[in-house]
């Protein structure tokens, strides 16, 4: 009997001694209250590092998701902003092209006189035979044969050579092999121009004369007109004469509008 009791007391020892351990820890808080304190403070410092490294990888986590969606909201904007540019800047073209339109349409009726009247070109050189314009007004306007075409009020352009009754064919000086007389630069040099086409002059003067580019040649009897501008002047030491090349005041190939003067001599 005694050796079969013996293995219980040795299992039932450590039992013993671990509620002994308790009973002992209890009655030590009970009757030191700061122990527990103290073992409540350094449980907490223990656990510290591991509570921060627990938030600051949530922190990061919501740092994260956080950039991701603010970066697809970015980029969203970033598109519907680019989007909302391009319509602008189409709206911006064409309110300019109507105003700058709507500039040169004044332009033209505070010019106007009795005698002068407003066309649109309706086809230009590269549609027209080169350098002639076709315009929306004819003989039920008033216009004839010989009637002087102008830009702007003081660039003469040629004279109408064919009328139809909605519509007159203009032949401009610049034709090729068209001959006009005019005064050059601010010495009025007489000098006849000769069409080149395309809105292109030539013309020769004495080596003597001095001619510069960006002078003026002017129509003979209308100085008012300007028919043409030096763009460059070719001469040689041995030459007697100096070689002149002008341009039209306008570019032929686009424009818009003309006024025609009534029964005007060329």
């Amino acid at each position: 009997m005694y050796r079969s009791l013996q293995p219980k007391k040795t299992k039932n020892k450590p039992r013993i001694a671990f509620f002994s351990f308790a009973i002992l820890v209890l009655i030590s808080f009970t009757l030191f209250p700061s122990l527990f304190h103290s073992f409540s403070s350094a449980a907490n410092n223990i656990a510290m590092p591991f509570w921060n490294t627990g938030a600051a990888g949530g922190v990061s986590f919501s740092n994260t998701t956080l950039a991701l969606n603010s970066k697809e909201s970015l980029i969203a904007k970033n598109k519907e902003l680019t989007e909302t540019i391009k319509k602008l800047e189409g709206e911006v073209n064409g309110y300019d092209f109507v105003v700058q339109e709507n500039l040169e349409l004044k332009k033209l009726l505070f010019q106007k006189t009795e005698e002068t009247l407003i066309a649109t070109v309706v086809a230009r050189p590269n549609i027209t035979a080169y350098d002639t314009f076709l315009i929306d007004i004819g003989k039920n306007s008033g216009i004839k044969n010989g009637d002087k075409v102008l830009s702007g009020g003081n660039a003469t352009l040629g004279v109408i050579e064919e009328t139809y009754p909605y519509s007159a064919k203009a032949r401009l000086f610049s034709t090729a092999g068209e001959i006009s007389d005019a005064l050059l630069g601010p010495d009025n040099i007489p000098v006849q121009l000769r069409g080149l086409g395309g809105g292109a002059f030539t013309a020769e003067v004495p080596h003597t004369m001095e001619v510069k580019r960006g002078d003026n040649a002017i129509v003979s009897g209308t100085p008012e007109y300007i028919i043409a501008e030096v763009v460059s002047v070719e001469s040689g030491d041995t030459e007697s004469f100096q070689k002149i090349y002008l341009r039209g005041p306008i570019n032929i190939f686009n424009a818009k509008y003309v006024q025609v003067v009534k029964n005007a001599k060329r």
